[in-house]
């Protein structure tokens, strides 16, 4: 790959090592020099000093050894216990590079609420589904609204607009930028990181369960304030669609809503009445089983498809759609 990118990039340096950088094989390599050969070497310097403290000394030809028979032992022992430090620093450097990452996260939230200004993130976990002609109805609602004490607040109007980002990623976490405006909520600057999971489920349960875990950054906007100078230097990439109708979605919000379990939307997309989204967040206290129960109920009662991708995938499920 970085053969061809040089030649992509007329043999310039600066452009061929900027690409290079912005590539997962450019990580790779970066990690595979930082953390396994320099365990490996360790393990491997410190085991040799431990198993055999007279390698110093003169030692016979190769060609002696298998002849003779004298010395195999010892070979064979070196060369077993290279494998096994090459093993151990497999998992060893695994185990830093996520950790590492994970101080580095940290690191970058404090970042976004001291540096850039944004507010403290929300921590939730969410359920997503699809629901393509057929209208969510009332009965599955205050069905989940008894079970959980949620309280109707009425429906708005929401607007979202991705841009292009230089987001940096962290192990499975997911970055995204988006503009989001409501007629209830205002105007905001959102920066989310998402991870998809499955719930562990058991023989009782009809459906697999696939949740996302979220963390969500917002700072207002006023309705033509653009977000901070030093942020769209650092992390806002130029990107042709960030201005785009099709990078835009719109929808109107049913609401639902219990601040110490659970809140439920409808979204209907207002491009095409006849997709709806329900999106079930949940808080922190509320359990994996409760999540489970939740799904059983929409999977029973609708023709939903969970999902795990982003709202914005709708178009290209519905392009998909129309094309059968």
């Amino acid at each position: 790959y970085f053969r061809g990118a040089w030649k992509r990039e007329g043999g310039l340096w600066k452009n061929f090592l900027d690409v290079c950088r912005e590539e997962k094989a450019w990580r790779m390599l970066k990690a595979d020099l930082l953390y396994h050969d320099s365990i490996f070497s360790c393990l491997m310097f410190l085991s040799t000093l431990l198993f055999f403290p007279n390698m110093g000394e003169e030692a016979p030809e190769l060609y002696e050894i298998l002849k003779t028979g004298q010395g195999l032992r010892e070979v064979l022992s070196a060369g077993l216990l290279g494998v096994l430090c090459f093993g151990l620093a497999v998992g060893a450097a695994a185990a830093l590079e996520v950790w590492v990452t994970d101080l580095q996260f940290r690191r970058f939230q404090q970042k976004l609420v001291r540096k850039y200004g944004f507010q403290q993130p929300k921590i939730y976990t969410e359920l997503l589904y699809l629901v393509v002609d057929q209208t969510p109805s009332e009965a599955l609602l205050q069905k989940l609204s008894s079970q959980f004490g949620l309280q109707e607040q009425g429906s708005s109007a929401h607007s979202e607009q991705e841009l292009g980002h230089k987001l940096p990623r962290f192990n499975n976490w997911r970055p995204t930028l988006q503009i989001r405006s409501s007629n209830t909520s205002g105007r905001s600057l959102q920066v989310l990181y998402e991870m998809a999971m499955e719930l562990s489920t058991n023989s009782e349960r009809h459906f697999r369960c696939f949740v996302i875990r979220k963390l969500k950054w917002k700072m207002p906007l006023a309705e033509e304030q653009s977000p901070p100078i030093a942020f769209i230097q650092d992390y806002v990439k130029e990107d042709p669609k960030a201005n785009d109708q099709t990078a835009r979605l719109d929808y109107t919000r049913h609401y639902y809503f219990n601040p110490e379990s659970i809140s439920i939307s409808v979204d209907q997309w207002t491009e095409k009445p006849s997709f709806y989204w329900i999106e079930v967040k949940a808080w922190e206290n509320v359990s994996p089983e409760d999540l489970r129960d939740i799904n059983e109920i929409v999977s029973t009662w609708l023709p939903a498809q969970i999902t795990t991708h982003r709202k914005n995938a709708i178009r290209a499920i519905a392009a998909e759609l129309d094309s059968l």
